[in-house]
């Protein structure tokens, strides 16, 4: 994939996306987590923002943080790391919060 653009090289091969060549996937340090393609000679300091129905992630280390354009919220499940998305705060929310064994539902 190219220059910004979601990339995932610490899972199953199968699903393994990779960067162009001349790009390196800048990884947080989260296992499983996508990193961004990155030319490795530049120095980002741009926040990355996107669209409503979009994914973006707050939760994670601010190099790597993806969050939503001005008006929106990011919709977040309860997994810390976890990638949210991003939608208009006056939206009814249809997202399931999971729980686990022996826990109140």
């Amino acid at each position: 994939v190219g220059e910004g653009e979601e990339c995932k090289t610490t899972i199953a091969p199968e699903f393994q996306v990779h960067c162009e060549e001349g790009l390196v996937c800048t990884m947080p340090a989260l296992l499983g987590a996508a990193g961004i393609c990155q030319n490795p000679e530049a120095k980002s300091t741009q926040v990355t923002m996107v669209g409503e129905g979009e994914e973006c992630k707050t939760t994670i280390a601010p190099e790597f943080q993806v969050h939503c354009e001005e008006g929106l919220v990011c919709t977040m499940p309860a997994l810390l790391g976890a990638a949210g998305i991003c939608q208009n705060p006056e939206a009814k929310s249809t997202q399931v919060t999971m729980v686990g064994e022996g826990e109140e539902c």
